[in-house]
């Protein structure tokens, strides 16, 4: 009590009604402490009075400023709902068809800028390398490259991009049947180092995922809807 006391002999009459004002903000004997250091200034009902009215305009102000931070926020909410809505695949007025394409999009396309970026070290080296270009590298380079344009394509609603796109899961398919077959008929060599190192055994299991991925995946590019917006025949 006597701290209260102490700190607020220096409070300005607008500062110890608003406490009083706002009683359920603080503890009921700086409230109480507030009522009896008001009522011991002797304050006239027109000091009151004023005091009063400077209080209710800086609650105002303060509603005012909430109102406006709230529209601040509720604007920029708006202006990233309107920007995504064009790509946001779980909207539910969306076509069938066309919550599959923004999907699709959307995965491969994080998936191609995944590649991309894991890559970058060796993007890097082969531009800046003085051993210029060989055939080997184009073909280094066209999955990374492929991958982005299909992607672009098939969002733009383009046969092209259909097509592209098709026979990349057609190749990552065959790539990961290859690699199951390739696992059950590997026989390990009777090296360590070459089996723990640079070649070591992998379950066939491994590539369940993979595989039904991409058959998923197919499945759903072949779908009727889907072929038809892309203006291709049964």
């Amino acid at each position: 009590m006597e701290t209260f006391e102490k700190r607020y002999k220096s409070f300005t009459n607008s500062q110890l009604l608003e406490i009083i004002s706002n009683s359920e903000d603080y503890q009921p004997e700086a409230v109480e402490v507030a009522k009896s250091e008001i009522k011991a200034r002797n304050l006239s009902e027109q000091e009151l009075s004023r005091v009063y009215v400077k209080l209710k305009a800086k609650d105002e102000a303060e509603i005012r400023n909430k109102a406006a931070k709230k529209e601040r926020v509720n604007q920029v909410k708006a202006k990233v709902i309107a920007y995504f809505n064009p790509i946001n695949p779980f909207l539910s007025d969306l076509s069938k068809h066309e919550r599959n394409i923004r999907l699709i999009s959307i995965v491969f396309g994080g998936i191609a800028i995944y590649q991309l970026f894991s890559e970058l070290d060796t993007f890097v080296y082969i531009f800046t390398s003085s051993y210029g270009w060989d055939f080997s590298i184009l073909l280094f380079l066209i999955p990374y490259i492929g991958l982005p344009v299909s992607v672009y394509l098939f969002w733009k609603r383009k046969k092209s991009g259909w097509i592209l796109l098709m026979l990349y899961f057609a190749y990552s398919l065959v790539n990961v049947l290859l690699m199951i077959k390739f696992t059950i008929e590997y026989e390990p060599v009777e090296d360590w180092f070459f089996d723990k190192f640079l070649l070591p055994p992998t379950s066939p299991t491994t590539y369940i995922f993979p595989l039904l991925f991409y058959i998923g995946t197919i499945w759903v590019m072949c779908g009727k809807a889907l072929r038809k917006h892309y203006f291709l025949t049964e």
